[in-house]
């Protein structure tokens, strides 16, 4: 049934290529004793009638870890859930830091041209949260907002604070499971404010350009024309090349982290990150 599954997604995908100019269609599909007709239809609507009939649509998941609560306790108590991963470490010490002051380079600053590039460069369909304009104003209004909005990132770059409004992030959880039991098995999707996001991209952009040509070529994550597709690759020329030699032999290890990224001391990151990496002083606080 799997192998037969595969099959028919493949050639659905092909027919949805082939109609996807056609106005209508028709698909008759039978599996056993039972038979199956789509009229008029899409063919993006083929593929998900397909997928209902062969069991792959996606349901909808259920959250009964908060089913005795109401939202807005549901909402607090995985608020506070997520917060709590956070509060294992320490805050941010700047005493702790190395010195920078006076940093030896000033800020970089953007011009009003760069922002207008990132604004237009935005999605439509990018999430937002409520205190955000509609995407489809800041698209129309792209050259009237990047005014005021680079004079606002400058501003946060030469002083090294932050807007408190762009500290506010809103997040969603998405279910690991189909039906997650505990608040653990939710995947926190967060949010940030636009102006948040456009002042970070520049700060990540700056950041990339003395990180890059020390990072270890192997390495493949949060790495611009990278992917685990990249990953899988190498690792399976690794694992085939050494195969190949005469009384040969390879193990491997998986290493998974729970909330790695979460878990990270900030004082370390930032320490290494200036100490060996060569990322310029002035981006840090």
């Amino acid at each position: 049934m799997m192998v037969f599954t595969k099959y028919l997604e493949d050639f659905l995908m092909k027919c949805s290529t082939i109609g996807r100019n056609s106005a209508t269609g028709r698909l008759a599909i039978g599996v056993g004793h039972e038979s199956y007709e789509s009229s008029h239809l899409q063919p993006s609507q083929w593929y998900g009638e397909v997928r209902e009939l062969c069991g792959l649509a996606n349901r909808p998941c259920t959250f009964p870890c908060t089913n005795n609560l109401s939202p807005s306790e549901a909402a607090e108590a995985l608020n506070d859930h997520i917060a709590s991963i956070c509060q294992q470490l320490p805050p941010l010490d700047t005493t702790r830091l190395p010195a920078y002051l006076p940093a030896r380079l000033i800020a970089p600053t953007v011009s009003q041209f760069q922002v207008l590039q990132k604004l237009e460069k935005t999605r439509v369909k990018r999430g937002t949260i409520p205190l955000d304009l509609p995407m489809h104003l800041i698209k129309e209004f792209a050259m009237e907002l990047a005014t005021p909005l680079t004079s606002i990132i400058n501003a946060s770059l030469q002083q090294s604070k932050c807007p408190s409004q762009w500290k506010t992030v809103f997040v969603t959880a998405i279910g690991k499971t189909q039906s997650p039991s505990s608040f653990g098995e939710l995947r926190p999707i967060a949010i940030t404010p636009l102006p948040s996001l456009l002042c970070e991209s520049f700060a990540t952009d700056w950041a990339y350009q003395d990180l890059a040509p020390s990072v270890d070529r192997r390495h493949f994550g949060n790495m611009r024309s990278s992917s685990t597709t990249h990953c899988l690759v190498s690792f399976l020329d690794f694992v085939l090349t050494h195969l190949d030699k005469r009384k040969s032999s390879v193990t491997s290890i998986f290493i998974d982290f729970k909330k790695a990224f979460d878990l990270v001391d900030h004082i370390t990151v930032i320490s290494k990150a200036a100490a060996s990496m060569g990322i310029r002083e002035c981006l840090f606080p």
